[in-house]
């Protein structure tokens, strides 16, 4: 892999396409702690920059590793350039999200291009995916820290699998969308402490929807339920026979139905349930992402509970409950 230089240290358990982040070529299917945090156990330098003459470059620098004195690949960094280091990224990482969610698995941990980019993944255990849907489902939290001089710290989630540097790349332009960017200064760490912390709230909030999930697809339901829902959720209310507003609503009722009765809706499980009418309701919510068959179902269900649109599922979510659990 082209991104990895010979001073650089990365293990994975993603052990397709030769190993890439594995630096020793040895395949693994578990990462410890230990092994991870010695990838990343360095402390990245802000050195005096000079130029050909041997004199000093007022406010320029350059970056080294304080292990091997060797220079990170970078751009010159100004003086209000401060490294985030990577070890810091990881021990945040593992003291204040792991211990409250031990199914989120260590997946990647180690640097790129000579030391100057962190990279960390978790695997997030199933939380996504709800017994019983044959709907793929695969989420892991993404971390990467370049200390180059240009880009931020990004943490966030994603579902690109990590097999190659197209994917990397794909996967950060994902979880900076949805997550956190905090740039290289003097309150860099501070903000990677407030999104550590989000992160966390997320996974349980994840939790939550999870449980509330599985409840609804133990539950069987029929075309009762469906109209009961249908005139909480799109309710014509007062709105006028042929108005704009009417016929607005009629149509989100009737891709409901269709839906419902179609069985088409991205969670595909046997039969009707409570599961399978909430995202019968989803669907219009997410027009037209899942017209789309490329479309990662674990990305829209992830943004569905976190993110632009989630208030709106969440109502969906209740009155669904309120209908199938009476």
């Amino acid at each position: 892999m082209k991104a990895m230089q010979k001073n650089d240290r990365c293990y994975s358990t993603l052990n397709g396409g030769n190993n890439p982040f594995n630096f020793d070529g040895a395949p693994r299917t578990e990462l410890s702690v230990e092994m991870a945090r010695s990838a990343v156990d360095f402390e990245i330098q802000k050195k005096p920059c000079f130029d050909a003459g041997g004199r000093l470059v007022n406010g320029l620098f350059h970056l080294t590793k304080d292990d091997d004195n060797s220079i990170v690949p970078s751009a010159g960094v100004g003086i209000k350039f401060k490294p985030i280091q990577h070890r810091d990224v990881f021990d945040k990482v593992m003291e204040e999200i792991i211990p409250q969610f031990p199914d989120m698995t260590l997946e990647t941990a180690g640097t790129l291009y000579g030391g100057g980019i962190g990279l960390f993944t978790f695997r997030v255990g199933d939380l996504f995916h709800v017994k019983g849907d044959k709907s793929p489902n695969e989420m892991r939290l993404f971390i990467s820290n370049p200390c180059t001089g240009s880009g931020s710290l990004v943490m966030g989630f994603t579902t690109v699998r990590l097999f190659c540097q197209n994917q990397i790349a794909a996967a950060r332009r994902g979880a900076a969308k949805d997550g956190y960017r905090i740039q290289h200064s003097k309150n860099g760490e501070m903000y990677m402490g407030d999104a550590v912390r989000e992160i966390g709230i997320q996974v349980a909030a994840a939790k939550e929807i999870k449980l509330r999930s599985e409840r609804l697809a133990s539950l069987g339901v029929g075309k009762a339920a469906l109209e009961k829902c249908l005139d909480l959720i799109y309710p014509f209310g007062k709105l006028e026979e042929g108005s704009a507003g009417h016929t607005r609503m009629l149509k989100l009722r009737e891709e409901v139905v269709n839906q419902f009765e179609s069985g088409a809706t991205a969670q595909t499980m046997e039969g009707k349930t409570g599961w399978t009418l909430f995202n019968s309701f989803t669907y219009p919510v997410f027009n037209p992402e899942r017209l789309n068959e490329k479309t990662d179902l674990a990305n829209i269900q992830y943004d569905s509970m976190m993110w632009s649109k989630a208030e709106k599922v969440r109502r969906m979510l209740t009155a669904v409950e309120s209908v199938v659990a009476a």
